[in-house]
């Protein structure tokens, strides 16, 4: 019975990993998107700069 407790345990932790592991993915491509925003706007800026 406590074999089978551990085993129930063990699984839960797997998906909170799992589901977790999904959460920093979307976060690390969010933050990726951002920065390519950002420097975009900076490359933009640096041309209007250049051509004032």
């Amino acid at each position: 019975m406590a074999e089978g407790g551990q085993v129930a345990v063990q699984a839960d932790d797997e998906g909170g990993a799992a589901s977790r592991m999904r959460e920093l993915e979307d976060r690390v491509r969010d933050l990726e998107r951002l920065l390519g925003r950002k420097t975009l706007a900076v490359e933009m800026l640096k041309e209007a700069l250049a051509v004032a």
